[in-house]
């Protein structure tokens, strides 16, 4: 099986904000968390993230409403959060 040289070294570890652990997180609250973080970081012209493919096409018509769906399920759960 051949290895992907950019993941070598990598850990995984609970998705952290604003150094509070985020436990509990549905699928799609991890999934707009991870498209907010992108986003907060610099997207695909920041060098330090791995993902270069935006996690969420929001200007995408057809998948619009589900990736605002998602967005807004991760801003609300990190309400009850912090």
């Amino acid at each position: 099986m051949k290895t992907d040289s950019n993941k070598v070294g990598l850990e995984i570890r609970p998705a952290s904000y604003e150094g509070k652990t985020l436990e509990g997180l549905s699928y799609s609250e991890s999934r707009g968390f991870e498209h907010l973080v992108y986003e907060k970081y610099g997207g695909k012209n920041n060098k330090k993230l791995l993902n270069k493919i935006k996690p969420l096409d929001v200007d995408n018509p057809k998948v619009k409403i589900k990736a605002s769906k998602y967005i807004d399920d991760a801003l609300n759960f990190l309400k009850k959060v912090f």
